[in-house]
């Protein structure tokens, strides 16, 4: 089976599992895509919807409320459709909270994947992090490029998940990092125009999300202004009539 018709048949199990309600995508604009983490049709029971802290974007936020999940990826799902029109290497960063206690090493972190042809994290220049448990078939993570050719993230992980946290004390912050302690950043490549899936599901009960972007390497202006509007959405089905027929 080629790499693309893979590809194609993974993203298509991604989209029939949407009802008809989330049959939308974000639309990237000039290399950036801005969500508010409350745009989704259904929210999974082990999330809370709160505005009990101030200084959110949008309409509210979200709070992990189940127990913790730390080394259990995929649990109370939440999913992203972004449309890229203009492919290229895309850093992803939330602005995110510790809704309980001092402590910033406690409820400061959740799961992430992002189903671009590569997803990685990257530290300076050349310094590569690859999702323990990633499958090479989906995930082109540039393993070649690392200079000590030791791309596993410290800290938990698997099934192709980061562990993703931020740094700091409170109150909301844009840190967005993997590699406990040897901080990475969050990257995925998008080689051709199309529908990808962020998925995000909870770790740490009490880490409390606001709103994400994804930004290309070229984007001219602050991606983490939060007088920018929440990207576009747009319908799937006007975009492939048939849906995932190529």
């Amino acid at each position: 089976m080629s790499l693309v018709k893979a590809w194609i048949i993974f993203i298509t199990f991604l989209y029939c599992g949407f009802t008809s309600a989330q049959r939308s995508a974000f639309l990237e604009e000039n290399g950036l895509v801005v969500i508010e983490i409350e745009s989704i049709a259904a929210l999974p029971i082990g999330w809370a919807e709160e505005v009990m802290f101030n200084d959110f974007t949008g309409l509210s936020y979200f709070r992990y409320a189940a127990d913790n999940q730390y080394n259990n990826p995929g649990v109370d799902l939440l999913e992203y459709a972004v449309y890229i029109q203009n492919p290229g290497r895309y850093r992803f960063q939330w602005r995110s909270l510790i809704a309980e206690g001092t402590s910033t090493t406690d409820a400061n972190d959740s799961w992430l994947k992002i189903n671009g042809d590569a997803f990685y994290g990257l530290q300076g220049m050349n310094s590569f992090v690859c999702p323990v448990g990633y499958i090479p078939e989906f995930n082109d993570c540039p393993i070649e490029l690392d200079d000590d050719g030791n791309t596993t993230p410290e800290g938990a992980g698997s099934d192709g998940w980061f562990k993703v946290y931020r740094t700091g004390s409170n109150p909301w912050t844009w840190s967005t990092s993997t590699s406990d302690f040897d901080g990475h950043n969050i990257y995925a490549q998008f080689d051709n125009p199309g529908i990808y899936i962020i998925q995000i599901s909870g770790r740490s009960q009490n880490h409390a999300i606001d709103r994400m972007v994804l930004f290309d390497d070229d984007y001219v202006g602050d991606p983490l202004d939060l007088e920018l509007t929440e990207s576009p959405s747009i319908i799937i089905d006007l975009i492939y009539k048939n849906g995932f027929e190529f």
